[in-house]
């Protein structure tokens, strides 16, 4: 038994009730309360009440239930991201002393170089003059050797190396220098670092000084990925953490990374902050600019599991109908 019939309450909105049968704006006939329906009422949740729905308004909904159960709760973030180079693994090359370029061995962005790949050779008058120099305190440490003055004949030697030395001639030419007498004509600049080349501002016949940039050098064995993290998601990035990355370009393959760095500014207009990932690039499947996405695995933890079709998003909270029997 029911009981009495207390009033007439909205099918859409619990709070709006009426003492007299209606319809509601959509139709709807308000559903009949009785004083055994308010029973189970109570002030459990504050703001909320208990809504009645007979079986043939479940039918016609297609309401459905399902149980509540305790799980694990991924600590899984996912974003987009940029792929770009690794700014730490950039090399510009340079030259020590004026000169001409003779020959050029690499002659195209975007070739792939090794590290003491020769990048091209340059004639320097400068360069010959100085070798001149460095066999003639070769000479002269010779002559002095047995003397008293065979330590000005070291000093004035060890002078002559140093300054080859630092216009980046390497030890095997020197030494080849100082065995043989053989003068070199030009000077090659071999590259510092295996990786591709980048930038090219040079040609055969060019005269280049120590101001001028003619290579860079780019390491793609490692590159970045560059995210985009909203605020309310920061706390759950820190460096170190480990990181999949996927792209369009290779359906189905993962590349495993981590976050290197975390921008500690805000950006002020989309509320995101930057987040920088490494990824090892082995085989240079990563190419730059390319787009993919990002998840960060996060520690997870245990938690109540429902259907998210059944959370109604209320504005300021989120909603779930308990059913009560």
């Amino acid at each position: 038994d029911r009981g009495k019939l207390v009033f007439y309450r909205s099918p859409m909105n619990p709070s709006i009730t009426s003492p007299n049968p209606m319809k509601d704006e959509m139709g709807m006939d308000y559903v009949a309360v009785y004083e055994g329906d308010l029973k189970g009422e109570g002030p459990s949740v504050e703001g909320h009440a208990t809504v009645t729905i007979d079986h043939e308004r479940q039918q016609l909904i297609g309401l459905k239930t399902a149980k509540v159960v305790e799980g694990p709760v991924s600590g899984e973030l996912r974003t987009t991201a940029r792929l770009s180079i690794d700014e730490t693994r950039v090399r510009k090359i340079n030259v020590k002393v004026e000169g001409f370029v003779e020959r050029l061995f690499v002659d195209f962005i975007g070739k792939p170089v090794a590290k003491g790949q020769p990048l091209f050779s340059l004639y320097s008058p400068e360069f010959l003059s100085t070798q001149n120099e460095f066999l003639l305190a070769v000479r002269t440490q010779k002559a002095l050797a047995s003397g008293s003055l065979s330590a000005s004949g070291t000093n004035l030697l060890a002078a002559a190396k140093l300054r080859l030395t630092l216009w980046d001639v390497p030890k095997e030419v020197l030494d080849h220098l100082e065995q043989t007498g053989e003068v070199q004509r030009a000077l090659t600049l071999r590259s510092p670092i295996s990786g591709v080349v980048t930038a090219k501002n040079v040609v055969e016949g060019a005269r280049i000084t120590p101001a001028d940039i003619p290579f860079e050098i780019t390491d793609l064995s490692h590159v970045w990925a560059l995210a985009d993290v909203y605020e309310m998601e920061l706390g759950g990035v820190k460096v170190g953490q480990t990181a999949t990355l996927t792209l369009p370009t290779f359906p189905g393959k993962t590349f495993t990374g981590r976050v290197v760095f975390m921008d500690p500014i805000l950006d002020p207009k989309t509320r995101t902050a930057k987040v920088r990932l490494e990824f090892p690039n082995p085989h240079g499947d990563l190419r730059p600019e390319l787009y993919g996405e990002v998840v960060l695995k996060g520690p997870g933890h245990k938690g109540i599991l429902v259907p998210r079709d059944s959370v109604l998003d209320a504005g300021t909270q989120k909603v779930v109908f308990i059913a009560l029997g």
